[in-house]
């Protein structure tokens, strides 16, 4: 068959016949090898040949070989015995491994992806049920939050508590209705964003109810900057990252997270870095993985949708993992945004 080497032997492991798909397999010619021991061609430490080829003659087995240029070769190797007019010999014949390992991990590979899309679009279908039923208890708790603002006195303690209970929950309606948005794979809203008001914001909801968990602290590189997209979307990358950044500090002493808000080359940069240990080596090709996570109560999803929100909007996200002492830097690039921006405020007043 093509592509199968096959070598001559005689009883002592002598080399007698070296094809030419064992010269292409080994980087050897035949004047190379012959008279040479068979253990000329295998890897690991040499062994008599006699008692070696009597051991394996028989059934297939896989053995570790040697190219010339120091490379370990995988190859299958088929003995049998002969006796002929010289004497006994052996005919060894070699299959090069490679080529059906590669087909196995590319199959492997592709099963993989199969069933990641297979989980993938079963998470479609369950958020899309989800947003639809948590849009209505939303609605009927904004409406009851209203009323009850009515209700209440001006001045007293409790409207400031109703108000800000009215605006989360008008606020988790819009993340609804921007997660239906993202399901249903349509283009994100264009507005004009202030990235100052939005991370202020991303913070304060990534603070709220979390226990003694490191500062974090807002620094505007460059005043004024401005994207344009879907500020629902946006902020939830935000929230993602100082999340993330803050759990990998979580438990150390002098823990601290800086979100920097910057803008360089006509982009507009969100910066978040932490003080921890950085991201190991082995955890930096599947960061954006989907469903690959070291977190114990994760899903492994977050930063793979803030990815796909990213550049949905144009933009990316970039990783500088740390390590030796530094922290992880993730930052958000997006598209500057050149006119006038409205405030948050002005925004809620008009989705």
């Amino acid at each position: 068959m093509a592509g199968e080497g096959i070598v001559v032997l005689d009883a002592g492991g002598t080399i007698l016949v070296f094809n030419k798909a064992c010269e292409a397999m080994f980087g050897r010619s035949t004047a190379d090898v012959a008279g040479h021991k068979f253990g000329l061609l295998l890897a690991g430490p040499r062994q008599p040949e006699d008692a070696l080829l009597a051991a394996w003659v028989g059934a297939p087995r896989e053995i570790a070989a040697r190219h010339r240029d120091g490379t370990v070769l995988p190859i299958e190797l088929s003995l049998a015995r002969a006796d002929t007019a010289e004497g006994a010999q052996f005919i060894a014949i070699l299959r090069d491994l490679r080529p059906r390992r590669a087909t196995q991990e590319r199959l492997a590979r592709r099963e993989a992806e199969l069933s990641h899309l297979a989980r993938v679009a079963a998470l479609d279908q369950m958020g899309a049920a989800l947003a639809h039923e948590l849009n209505q208890p939303l609605t009927a708790a904004t409406l009851y939050l209203q009323a009850a603002d009515r209700l209440l006195d001006p001045n007293g303690a409790a409207t400031e508590v109703v108000a800000k209970a009215r605006r989360e929950a008008e606020r988790a309606g819009r993340i609804v209705r921007a997660m239906r948005q993202f399901i249903a794979n349509r283009p994100p809203e264009q507005v004009p964003v202030a990235l100052v008001p939005l991370v202020e914001e991303a913070v304060e909801l990534t603070l709220m109810g979390r226990r003694a968990c490191g500062g974090v602290g807002i620094e505007e590189a460059v005043p004024g900057v401005s994207v344009v997209g879907d500020a629902i979307q946006i902020q939830q990358i935000v929230v993602n990252l100082v999340r993330n950044a803050l759990d990998a500090v979580g438990g150390r002493e002098g823990a601290h997270v800086t979100v920097t808000i910057g803008a360089a080359g006509g982009k507009a940069m969100i910066a978040v870095t932490d003080n921890g240990t950085g991201v190991p080596p082995e955890a930096v090709a599947d960061l954006f993985t989907p469903f690959a996570t070291s977190k114990r109560s994760g899903l492994g999803l977050g930063l793979a949708i803030s990815r796909t929100i990213a550049e949905a909007h144009g933009g990316d996200i970039h990783v500088e993992p740390g390590g030796d002492g530094r922290g992880a830097t993730f930052t958000l690039i997006l598209p500057l945004q050149t006119g006038p921006v409205p405030y948050p405020d002005e925004r809620r007043a008009n989705p």
